[in-house]
């Protein structure tokens, strides 16, 4: 959206691996940091100015690495979040809650593997180890409650439509079946119509 706006050439995308919770107006915890954040430029001429953005952001404590196929590294990050911020919307749980409780479990490893068919219709090829790699990924950052909570909470827009909305639009683009995120997406929609409609 920034790059239809403004153009290609003024717009950065990046994959962002840390997650915060706000604790007090102006104060904030990090609940986790699974380093690197990835960085990709729309246009082969910003390649150097995504370059030295990544150094600087990693000389200022948030390691960044700058890559050539940025959607790649959105991808892998994407399914987990698009795959758990629905579930931990309408739970209202943390992830490390979702992944342990066997019933909500059940819904994200469903969704999960609907995310990574979808990737793979897409042409991604996520790698051999991704899915240990997830699992690893997801551990540092259990006791992490999705945005999506907060946005529910206080009665703002969520970003459903760029989460698990994509993972559905992207599935029936490709003839990929996604009851489950349908199901959660869905789910969503309406407890935010039930504030935002009124």
């Amino acid at each position: 959206m920034v790059a239809e706006e403004f153009g290609a050439d003024a717009a950065f995308r990046m994959s962002l691996n840390f997650g915060v919770s706000l604790k007090a107006p102006g104060e904030v915890e990090v609940a986790f940091f699974n380093r690197p954040n990835y960085l990709g430029a729309l246009t082969d001429d910003n390649r150097e100015l995504g370059l030295e953005l990544a150094r600087v952001l990693t000389e200022g404590g948030l390691d960044t690495q700058f890559v050539d196929d940025i959607k790649l590294h959105v991808w892998r990050k994407m399914i987990h979040k698009c795959s758990l911020s629905s579930i931990c919307a309408v739970t209202d749980r943390s992830i490390g809650e979702i992944l342990e409780y066997p019933p909500v479990r059940e819904i994200a490893d469903a969704c999960f593997n609907e995310a990574m068919a979808v990737s793979e219709a897409m042409g991604y090829d996520l790698g051999e180890n991704y899915i240990e790699a997830s699992m690893g990924y997801l551990e540092k950052a259990k006791a992490h409650k999705d945005s999506m909570c907060y946005d529910l909470a206080n009665k703002t827009p969520t970003e459903i439509d760029f989460l698990g909305g994509k993972i559905v639009e992207y599935g029936r683009a490709k003839g990929v079946p996604t009851p489950y995120f349908v199901t959660m997406t869905n789910l969503v929609k309406a407890l935010e119509d039930s504030y935002l409609s009124k």
